[in-house]
């Protein structure tokens, strides 16, 4: 017999959620090649976002969550890599 709560639990377990990356970089060139990494591991242009400064780090992820609790039906994963 087939338990289907069970079924339904496993197959949203393996549905991938969607990432996105946020890199704080000042420098354009480290930036443009942070970019290209990304692009290189199979991340879309919309995935990747590299700013400036950790203050633009702090605003993004802040507007995120905005838009996150007013849509309901995606989910963000958000990673911040700081050097």
């Amino acid at each position: 017999m087939i338990d289907l709560k069970q079924s339904t639990e496993n197959q949203k377990k393996k549905e991938k959620k969607p990432k996105r990356i946020l890199i704080a970089e000042p420098n354009p060139d480290i930036q443009f090649l942070y970019s290209l990494y990304t692009k290189l591991y199979g991340f879309s242009i919309s995935d990747v976002k590299v700013v400036q400064n950790g203050n633009k780090c702090l605003e993004n992820i802040h507007s995120s969550r905005e838009d996150t609790t007013t849509t309901t039906t995606t989910t963000t994963t958000t990673t911040m890599i700081s050097l």
